[in-house]
């Protein structure tokens, strides 16, 4: 109990020694103030208190004191330093996320329209994917778009700032060109495609039937409707066609993601994110194996129809010239439409690569 009350009576002695240096610091400033002391002397007041508080703090540095709910405001821009180091994170972070949004608009507009022509064509031909194609292509899809989120900034400002806005000459340029790009490699897959398809006993596929068959009776006006049955409608069959548009539609989004991934400078590279570039490398892996037809079993198990070797050749060689002139036509047009880059920033990383 003793110990007890010494312990609390050297608090209380402290607290009112505290109370009455703050109550005498409180009274020179107000003295200050009412005899007409200039803005001089009630700075050099307050510097003299903010230098006593850093006298009495841990370190030679300022305590604070952070309570529940004070950074409730402004969560994401709040940082317990007293540098600029903040400001700098909070730039580049911002500029990677701008980065990753303008390259996911991109991404999913040229995939949408890829998508987009590839079901209307299978549509008029009564063709569509089986349930084990879709699955594994939105697998595919998903992993790739959980890796571009994850993208982490670059440890290095860049003096070069990313453009602001999606609504850009060079954004859509890129978009139509790549996608003028892809259209022709689908269509010429597909055409290729429809010459080797045999007839439709010897292929497997159901042949198309129109929605409604309808005989007219001209002289008795009389309208007779025969049932039918879309190939959409019916079991699904692989065929040639399906095979062909799932090998190319797959590698289009797949290119759509590789070529569009902005990377460096505001981004880890392509190389180095890693997580985005194996989901690529082994997407293409993949359907070289399926293409090249090398364990007819794996192409079973995802229900693909045995294509000649010389189609599978053409495809091979269509799909690489299609990531090339992808990857032509986006680093074209990023020198042609360059962002905005700041020469103060650009002298300034120069001078400091130099020293270093």
């Amino acid at each position: 109990l003793l110990d007890d009350g010494a312990r609390v009576g050297n608090r209380d002695h402290r607290g009112s020694s505290r109370s009455a240096d703050g109550r005498e610091s409180n009274e020179k400033l107000n003295e200050t103030e009412t005899n007409g002391g200039g803005n001089g002397d009630v700075i050099a007041e307050l510097t003299r208190r903010m230098e006593a508080a850093d006298d009495r703090s841990a370190g030679g540095r300022l305590a604070l004191t952070v309570r529940p709910g004070d950074a409730s405001l402004a969560a994401p821009f709040t940082a317990r330093s007293g540098g600029v180091a903040p400001c700098v994170d909070l730039v580049r972070q911002g500029r990677a996320a701008l980065i990753a949004s303008q390259q996911m608009f991109k991404i999913l507009g040229l995939n949408c329209l890829c998508t987009a022509y590839v079901m209307s064509v299978q549509f008029l031909d009564g063709v569509k994917f089986g349930d084990t194609q879709m699955t594994i292509g939105g697998l595919i899809t998903a992993g790739m778009f959980l890796a571009l989120s994850r993208a982490a900034p670059s440890q290095r400002l860049a003096p070069s700032k990313p453009r602001s806005t999606i609504f850009t000459a060079y954004f859509f340029s890129s978009v139509i060109c790549q996608f003028a790009a892809h259209l022709f490699s689908l269509w010429y897959t597909l055409e290729v495609a429809k010459a080797y398809v045999a007839a439709p006993e010897e292929s497997g596929a159901a042949p198309y039937v129109a929605f409604d068959a309808i005989d007219a009776d001209v002289g008795g006006g009389n309208v007779e409707e025969t049932p039918s049955t879309h190939p959409l409608e019916s079991p699904f069959a692989p065929n040639l066609l399906n095979t062909v548009s799932f090998l190319v539609n797959t590698f289009t989004q797949t290119a759509t993601v590789a070529v569009n991934y902005v990377g460096a400078p505001h981004c880890l590279t392509l190389r180095e994110n890693a997580p985005l570039f194996y989901s690529v490398l082994g997407t293409y892996t993949a359907l070289g194996v399926l293409t090249s037809q090398i364990f007819p079993e794996l192409n079973e198990t995802v229900e693909l129809y045995v294509m000649p070797a010389e189609l599978a050749s053409k495809l091979c060689l269509v799909m690489a010239c299609d990531l090339a002139a992808c990857w032509v036509i986006e680093r074209t047009l990023d020198r042609v439409f360059p962002p905005r880059t700041s020469r103060r920033a650009a002298a300034l990383l120069e001078k400091t690569d130099s020293d270093s």
